[in-house]
């Protein structure tokens, strides 16, 4: 009789233990189940205010990006306005060699204007497709010194995208280049052409070069000594870009520069 009370007894210390470790554990897991509870909660109310931060943020983006646009628009047209009042002056003019500084200073206004022609036009507001932007330079210059002469240019550039800093001293290097192939390059003969090549050499190196098939250099040219001021141009825009100018005829002249996006002179 006293074993099996003795039985009993620890059978039911056992259920008491097995009870106790029962609530302590249910006690446990609703404890934890509380503190995972309160945190989700807090992340949501994080994760909300967050969301709000964002879409703040990506108003006040979007509303910079269309005051940023309606400046590069702005400043197009200003520019326009510049390059309308030249085109006026220049049908007053008698003396030849003004008419064509005057054109020449036309032409220099559009080149840029195009830039902020293109940045208006992109969603990307910080870099400039030189693919497409040569081409509408080609196409404005050789309607500028319309001739008879069948003179195709080639551009190839494809895939290249600068910032406007760097676009901008390009597409003039560029213009002077160009334009001084159409008006001299091919005077002794009615056709040929002219070859625009922006490559990446390798990361952030960039290679510009400029060539016709056109009579090529006089033997005797010294751009740091030319009075030109399409070269002294070319020459002044290859410095602030930190670029490295070589010259040469094949026969055609050509023009080679060598430069980094992020090498622009303080």
């Amino acid at each position: 009789m006293e074993s099996e009370k003795e039985i009993q007894n620890l059978l039911s210390e056992k259920q008491k233990a097995q009870i106790s470790f029962s609530i302590g554990g249910l006690i446990l897991f609703l404890g934890l189940a509380g503190v995972f509870f309160r945190q989700s909660k807090i992340r949501k109310q994080h994760n909300h205010i967050l969301a709000l931060k964002n879409e703040e943020i990506a108003k006040q983006n979007g509303e910079r990006e269309l005051l940023l646009k309606e400046i590069h628009h702005r400043v197009k047209n200003n520019l326009q306005i510049i390059s309308s009042l030249l085109s006026m002056q220049t049908r007053g003019l008698q003396d030849e060699k003004v008419k064509g500084a005057m054109k020449e200073s036309q032409s220099r206004v559009k080149t840029i204007a195009l830039i902020h022609e293109k940045l208006y036009q992109y969603e990307n507001l910080s870099k400039i497709n030189m693919q497409e932007y040569m081409m509408q330079l080609s196409d404005l210059l050789t309607q500028t010194y319309r001739s008879d002469k069948q003179i195709n240019v080639i551009v190839e550039a494809a895939e290249i995208n600068l910032d406007m800093d760097m676009a901008i001293p390009i597409g003039l290097i560029t213009n002077e280049l160009l334009s001084n192939s159409l008006k001299y390059a091919f005077e002794d003969r009615d056709f040929g052409e002219i070859h625009i090549i922006i490559s990446e050499e390798e990361s952030g190196n960039y290679k510009l070069r400029v060539e016709d098939t056109g009579k090529g250099l006089d033997n005797d040219l010294d751009i740091e000594k030319s009075k030109s001021l399409g070269l002294k141009l070319v020459r002044t825009l290859t410095r602030q870009i930190n670029g490295q100018l070589k010259i040469s005829s094949n026969p055609g002249a050509s023009f080679e520069i060598v430069f980094k996006e992020d090498a622009l002179a303080a």
